[in-house]
C-alpha cells in the first residue's frame, strides 16, 4: 500500500486458526480448511479491489492406495484420511458420514506400524483423545481396508471384515467400547 490507499476486502474464511498466507506484488492469498475437513480447504484472492474464492480440495497422499501397505509404514492415519488419493477407497467403505467422522477421529495419533498381515495406524480426536479413538488398518497382501472409530458420545462402528484376526490397534479400539 502507499499512504492514503488502503484497500479492504469483504468478510471471508471459515473461522479456522490453521491459516496460510502468501502473496506478491499484485495479490493476498489467504488458504485454511473448510469447515468439515472432509472437504479439504479453500483459498481467497484478494487483488486490492476484488475477493477470488478457490477451491483447493484435499491434499494429494504422499502413498496412494495403489503402492501398497508396505509404504504406509511411519505415515499417519490422517495422511490416508486427510487426502485425495483415500477418499475414494475409504468413502466407498465407509460412506461420506464416515469418512468425516473419520478424518475428525484421526487428527493426532502416532506413525502406522506392520501388525502382522495388516499396517495399522491408531488416532484420536484433538483434545479429546481421552474419549475418542480410531483406527485404520490396510492388508498387506490384498489392500482390504479396516477401519474401526469410537467416540464416548456416538459410540462404535466398524467398516470392513472383522471376521480375520484383528490388527492389535483395531482390537484395542473395540477394546475402549468395551466390545
Amino acid at each position: 500500500t502507499e499512504p492514503g490507499d488502503l484497500r479492504r476486502s469483504e468478510v471471508f474464511g471459515t473461522c479456522s486458526e490453521l491459516i496460510e498466507v502468501t502473496g506478491d506484488a499484485g495479490t493476498v492469498t489467504v488458504s485454511m480448511p473448510r469447515m468439515s475437513l472432509s472437504e479439504g480447504s479453500m483459498a481467497w484472492v484478494y487483488d486490492g479491489d476484488a475477493l477470488a474464492e478457490v477451491d483447493l480440495g484435499l491434499p494429494p497422499a504422499p502413498v496412494g492406495p495403489e503402492e501398497g501397505a508396505d509404504a504406509l509404514v511411519g505415515l499417519y492415519a490422517f495422511d490416508l484420511t486427510g487426502t485425495e488419493d483415500w477418499r475414494a477407497p475409504l468413502t466407498a467403505l465407509m460412506g461420506p458420514e464416515g469418512y468425516a467422522r473419520a478424518q475428525a477421529l484421526t487428527g493426532q495419533g502416532g506413525p502406522m506400524e506392520i501388525e502382522g498381515e495388516w499396517v495399522a495406524g491408531t488416532g484420536c480426536a484433538p483434545h479429546r483423545c481421552g474419549e475418542t479413538s480410531a483406527a485404520l488398518a490396510v492388508h498387506r497382501r490384498d489392500g482390504r481396508l479396516l477401519v474401526a472409530l469410537w467416540d464416548a458420545g456416538e459410540g462404535l462402528a466398524v467398516w470392513g471384515d472383522t471376521g480375520a484376526p484383528l490388527p492389535p490397534s483395531v482390537a484395542g479400539v473395540l477394546a475402549m467400547a468395551g466390545r
